[in-house]
């Protein structure tokens, strides 16, 4: 196990860990990308009544504006500049349209070539709405902390963007796309 907390708060995350969450964060992007070079646009936007008729688009804009928020945040932005996961714009490009989706996170995977490594302390104050009346509540984080947290939403919207892929009558190559590290970790040692 890799801490990336500590007690003492000046401390930064170790090589290792960086390196870790950045290589989560490629998978993730890989991932999203695997995915849409498998599907058309007619059926990037085709409602699927079995999930609330949410398209693949949806799902696919709501994570890639999650890693939007910390990857594409300009470095030295002030604490106080807070970054809003919920206010984000909805009927985009991004969800409308596979290829500006494809461009979006090719934008990501550049941002994330660059040397995030020295940003990984960087304070950063995250927005949640937390209730459906608008009320929000903030939290003081890391910049390493939102970029593991936003791999792992992500990889829970691709859990259903498989599964709205597979009503759609699509086959993903990787069944592990979707799935939790520690889960696949799991199954590995349980197939041995």
């Amino acid at each position: 196990v890799i801490a990336l907390n500590s007690e003492d708060s000046d401390i930064m995350p170790g090589v290792e860990t960086v390196s870790l969450i950045v290589r989560h964060v490629r998978t993730v992007l890989q991932q999203k990308a695997s995915m849409l070079s498998l599907i058309g646009n007619e059926m990037y936007t085709q409602q699927i009544p079995n999930f609330y008729n949410a398209t693949v688009g949806q799902h696919m804009r709501h994570s890639v504006q999650h890693f939007e928020k910390i990857l594409l945040r300009p470095a030295g932005v002030s604490d106080t500049e807070v970054a809003d996961y919920d206010h984000r714009s909805r009927d985009n490009d991004i969800e409308v349209n596979k290829e500006a989706a494809l461009s979006a996170i090719k934008g990501l995977q550049e941002a994330l070539a660059n040397d995030v490594s020295s940003r990984f302390d960087e304070k950063v104050t995250v927005s949640f709405m937390g209730d459906s009346q608008g009320n929000s509540y903030t939290l003081d984080s890391t910049y390493g902390r939102e970029l593991s947290f936003c791999a792992h939403h992500s990889t829970h919207h691709l859990a259903m963007t498989q599964l709205m892929m597979k009503e759609l009558g699509l086959t993903l190559l990787d069944e592990d796309i979707g799935k939790a590290n520690s889960t696949v970790e799991n199954e590995k040692k349980t197939n041995q």
